[in-house]
């Protein structure tokens, strides 16, 4: 059952009009009255008719799309998961960042006792990423090589240096076991 009603607009101020509704399957079209207020005739469905409101190919469509946003929101959070683990297995213990967009930035770090993938914005607010929205958590993995490659290169780094200190360190103690003088070299 379609009903007919007549929406009336009343405009007193152009940018705060009011509104007002009342059923009148008399009129048709737009007319205006002489205080200004506006009316148009408008077909919508019955209320008792609530599949006509939608379509039952839209209530269907809006299930279907559901669940499968449903799905694809597991699955990257599954991946996510799947990724952060393998980043705590690899137990570099380094700290890597990269930008997402919106002044965000995603971390792998250490918080607390625990290592794992976080969000920061602009004032250094942490979120963990899986807390995140949807949009931000879709950005970090696109994100992840990137961030891999980072850490990737800041352990090879940290590799170098810890060498290095090594290697110092054995000949300081080469010296110190023999018995010699220490040189002090420059820094």
């Amino acid at each position: 059952m379609i009903m007919t009603k007549i929406v009336t607009c009343s405009v007193s101020n152009p940018v705060f009009p009011k509104f007002t509704c009342a059923l009148d399957p008399e009129h048709s079209g737009r007319h205006q009255d002489e205080d200004g207020v506006y009316s148009w005739l408008v077909s919508e469905p019955a209320l008792s008719d609530s599949s006509a409101l939608i379509g039952s190919a839209g209530i269907a469509d809006a299930e279907s799309l559901r669940q499968r946003l449903s799905d694809a929101s597991e699955a990257l959070n599954g991946q996510l998961r799947e990724v952060e683990s393998w980043l705590c297995s690899l137990h570099f213990g380094v700290e890597v960042g990269v930008g997402l967009p919106d002044d965000l930035r995603l971390v792998f770090s250490n918080v607390g006792k625990t290592w794992g993938l976080s969000v920061f914005d602009s004032s250094d607010a942490r979120r963990p990423l899986l807390e995140c929205r949807r949009a931000i958590r879709v950005a970090a993995l696109r994100a992840m090589p990137q961030l891999i490659d980072g850490l990737v290169t800041a352990a090879a780094t940290q590799l170098s240096d810890v060498e290095a200190a090594i290697a110092g360190g054995s000949d300081l103690l080469s010296v110190l076991r023999s018995g010699g003088a220490l040189a002090l070299r420059p820094a």
